[in-house]
């Protein structure tokens, strides 16, 4: 399991001990409305997704990172060398990545992040790491996204990513729109 690095992010490998922070994440009412279950996990469901991400990487060997945000209130004052830096202390805000879909036939980009963090362009800088990721080191065909129509903050992160808009999907009893991307050849060229 590779970890990524951005400026600003750690992405690691998921762990069982995520399962505190992402929980808190998840029974936020406004993270969870633009998800395919639209309602607050509480901790039972939680652990429950959580199995799941760790069950893809298990079987695919990718999956979601979590995201570590650096820039935290510890490790700015840390007068440690990153290589020496416990990620313990850095701050899990989210988790981010790209998983097999079997109704899409291709993989979907996949991103949730702590509410406190939006706008921030964390998203944006993680999931530009991912599908270069995706792109040269999995050689990936195509990298898709589902997005639902009324999340205008996630549709402007699929269009700063160069993903093109092309239908609407009925999914898992919602609409959403269908985004994908395809490697460029500078993409390939760095891979």
């Amino acid at each position: 399991m590779q970890n990524l690095e951005t400026p600003r992010l750690i992405l690691r490998s998921p762990t069982p001990g995520d399962l505190p922070a992402l929980a808190k994440i998840y029974a936020n009412p406004a993270v969870a409305q633009y998800r395919s279950h639209s309602n607050p996990l509480d901790l039972k469901q939680s652990e429950i997704a959580l199995d799941i991400i760790l069950a893809h990487w298990s079987d695919h060997g990718f999956g979601r990172w979590m995201l570590l945000y650096k820039n935290s209130h510890l490790y700015k004052n840390s007068h440690l060398h990153k290589a020496e830096h416990p990620q313990s202390e850095l701050q899990l805000i989210g988790h981010a990545g790209l998983e097999v879909s079997p109704n899409l036939q291709t993989v979907e980009l996949n991103y949730l992040i702590a509410q406190k963090h939006w706008g921030q362009g964390l998203t944006t800088e993680a999931t530009r790491e991912i599908l270069r990721y995706g792109f040269n080191v999995l050689k990936l065909p195509r990298i898709a996204a589902l997005i639902n129509p009324d999340n205008k903050a996630s549709i402007r992160i699929a269009q700063k990513l160069g993903m093109a808009y092309s239908n609407d999907v009925l999914l898992y009893e919602k609409v959403w729109r269908y985004y994908s991307l395809r490697p460029s050849k500078s993409d390939i060229a760095q891979g």
